[in-house]
């Protein structure tokens, strides 16, 4: 991870640099499944977000769920195929990070850590990982909906870059797109998006993955959009 203070506007704000990637300047893409289920489904998600213009891949390993019963994530076995999947696609890795006792071996796979929705207020856990060397996505809480006026908003009380989720925020498939779009329009850095190879097979969240034909289109607008409003600024 690498910071970097860039002035843009009025403000100087952090850009934060993962790998090749840039958060805060422009308009960064991280997409992938909810949870990693196989290293077929991974993979193959894996090269299609690649082709389609992400920029930063996206999988859970550890997934808690509501029921004892459900899908609960592969956990190192998932790491191991995220880290195979970043070797095929060239693509940094981001995973959700639970418990304060798994941020460091985590983060020898991860190049970017997510705090959930479940552990926004979760200050051990916030602590242990900004000790670490890699970046945090952290996440509103899980009673928090997708609040555009939340966007400038935060621009305007933190350095930070701000990154939406419109998959987890509206859980519609109908509505991630149109709200990609005002997430653009009100001055996201970037966006989290879930995709799945085949989405009615999905163990987690399957009404609200895209397909890769999807996303594609969703990258193809939203970089459209993108474009004409730093022409027209």
């Amino acid at each position: 991870m690498n910071l970097k203070l860039a002035q843009l506007g009025e403000k100087t704000r952090t850009i934060v640099r993962v790998n090749d990637i840039s958060f805060g300047d422009g308009l960064a893409i991280i997409a992938g499944p909810c949870s990693v289920e196989s290293e077929r489904q991974l993979m193959e998600t894996a090269v299609a977000v690649k082709e389609a213009g992400a920029h930063m891949l996206r999988g859970g390993v550890f997934k808690p769920r509501t029921s004892p019963y459900s899908f609960q994530g592969l956990g190192l076995r998932g790491l191991k195929i995220l880290d195979r999947a970043r070797a095929v696609t060239g693509l940094p890795i981001i995973t959700e990070v639970l418990d304060t006792r798994d941020v460091s071996w985590v983060s020898e796979y991860a190049d970017v850590l997510q705090i959930g929705a479940r552990n926004m207020q979760n200050f051990s856990l916030l602590k242990e990982a900004g000790k670490s060397s890699r970046a945090v996505l952290l996440k509103r809480g899980m009673y928090s909906t997708l609040d555009l006026s939340s966007v400038p908003a935060a621009k305007e009380l933190t350095h930070l870059p701000v990154i939406v989720d419109p998959s987890h925020g509206t859980g519609r498939l109908s509505l991630i797109e149109p709200m990609s779009a005002a997430a653009v329009a009100a001055g996201a850095d970037g966006l989290i998006v879930e995709v799945h190879i085949n989405p009615t097979e999905a163990l987690s969240d399957k009404d609200q993955a895209l397909t890769p034909q999807q996303f594609s289109d969703l990258v193809r607008k939203v970089r459209g959009l993108k474009k004409f409003m730093q022409e027209g600024s």
